[in-house]
């Protein structure tokens, strides 16, 4: 019950500050939504990016063999996209 009760804990702190501070630096979400998406590359790793929703930066990935095209905004093939790594 006590290993629950802080996993619990750590997931809870984890969502809660998820959209403020990233590896990628401060990150501005509205709050609330706007009616157009807001999206941030992932400059460590091209197969992921950010998703803002609720003021909160949600990390996501790309389905495989495509990567995030901060150009438009979509999970795109490479030859598309801006970003060098598809590993």
């Amino acid at each position: 019950m006590r290993f629950t009760c802080l996993v619990l804990l750590a997931l809870v702190v984890e969502f809660a500050y998820a959209g403020e501070f990233t590896s990628e630096g401060w990150m501005e979400c509205p709050i609330p939504d706007t009616e157009e998406s807001v999206y941030y590359p992932d400059l460590n790793d091209c197969r992921f990016f950010y998703q803002c929703s609720n003021g909160v930066a949600v990390h996501m990935m790309c389905a495989p063999g495509t990567v995030f095209n901060e150009v438009i905004n979509v999970c795109d093939h490479p030859s598309n996209a801006p970003c060098a790594s598809a590993d």
